[in-house]
């Protein structure tokens, strides 16, 4: 479970989150049977689409509250599970790595990755625990956002087009992947934008399907960021992101509508950013805010007498308008939470 955009100390965290995830057992329960450990949820099934239904009832609960699920911890796992050796040793111990701790650069075929990756596979299974995924695929990569390794890792052409497609295939079955695809994947040498196209328009399809906006969110963010234009959603982006009523989701349709120049799709977002400005800013705040940012408006101006303001008694100022009136230093002191980068790949 995370937050979307509700700020908690570390001192009230615990409190707050039984508080509302109360809430939530009192309709889940009703259905399900699970364990809850304060924001962690195991619940146990008889099959994958009942797996799947849990997810979606989930999800569905936690956003009645401003909540969603942390697609990076979750996961569905077919049970029993069987104990093995710790898993870390036993991919560091494949033959392809093992005792070239020292080399620069490593030069993998496509049977050593496939093998490798059925490895890991196999022991993410066993273990219950697809974090191996992810440690694996670091293993494979060249470069990470946060991987410090000296040694640079390289797939031949074959194994490296084998890799993708078997990772295309590895996203899509669990969404939760898209950060190390991202961080990882992505960034690998020989990897091109057609095959990130590909990636992230049938990511986008599927979490549309199942209502994961995180994986819409990345797709339309790698549009913009690699420069491609998007096949999945078409004209019909900036209403999903609309309907969804998810905060990143809804800036990257309006970033996306810009970048394409597409002023009918920005004009919805616009809308809803101003709807939303007056209705529930403290919600989405980063949406309402870039937007009021881009579009060069101003989010909040002291009232004059004309609307209201008397000399003699002062209107109250409503909580609304003072947090409004910060966000209207930050927009006239030109400060974006989108990094320089990105934003002006969002220009036309």
């Amino acid at each position: 479970m995370e937050t979307n955009g509700l700020l908690i100390g570390p001192h009230a965290s615990n409190l707050l989150s039984e508080i509302v995830l109360t809430a939530v057992d009192s309709k889940l329960s009703k259905k399900y049977k699970y364990i809850r450990n304060i924001g962690d949820y195991t619940c146990y099934v008889q099959t994958s689409d009942d797996a799947e239904k849990f997810l979606t009832d989930l999800a569905k609960e936690l956003r009645k509250y401003d909540l969603t699920l942390n697609i990076k911890k979750t996961r569905i796992v077919e049970l029993p599970t069987a104990a093995g050796e710790d898993w870390i040793n036993q991919l560091n111990s494949f033959p392809a790595f093992c005792g070239r701790a020292k080399e620069k650069e490593i030069e993998l075929t496509r049977k050593e990755v496939k093998a490798f990756l059925d490895l890991a596979l196999n022991l993410a299974q066993r273990k219950d625990d697809f974090a191996v995924i992810t440690y694996a695929v670091k293993m494979l990569s060249s470069k990470s956002d946060d991987d410090d390794e000296k040694r640079k890792v390289k797939l031949d052409t074959s194994a490296l087009r084998w890799y993708l497609s078997r990772m295309h295939h590895l996203l899509l079955a669990y969404p939760y992947l898209v950060h190390v695809v991202d961080g990882c994947v992505l960034k690998m040498e020989g990897v091109e934008v057609e095959d990130i196209k590909k990636m992230g328009d049938d990511l986008y399809r599927v979490g549309k399907e199942k209502r994961l906006w995180e994986a819409c969110s990345y797709a339309l963010y790698w549009s913009i960021e690699y420069g491609y234009e998007p096949e999945a959603g078409g004209d019909n982006i900036a209403e999903e992101a609309v309907r969804s009523e998810d905060c990143i989701f809804m800036l990257l349709a309006y970033l996306r509508a810009r970048k394409d120049g597409d002023d009918a799709a920005k004009d919805k977002m616009v809308i809803k950013a101003k709807e939303l400005r007056d209705k529930d800013f403290e919600r989405y705040w980063l949406f309402v805010y870039e937007v009021y940012r881009f579009e060069g408006e101003v989010l909040w101006h002291e009232r004059d007498n004309a609307n209201g303001k008397s000399k003699d008694k002062p209107k109250k100022i409503s909580r609304l308008d003072k947090i409004l009136g910060q966000f209207e230093c930050l927009r006239e002191a030109g400060i974006s939470f989108i990094v320089d980068d990105f934003s002006e790949k969002c220009n036309r």
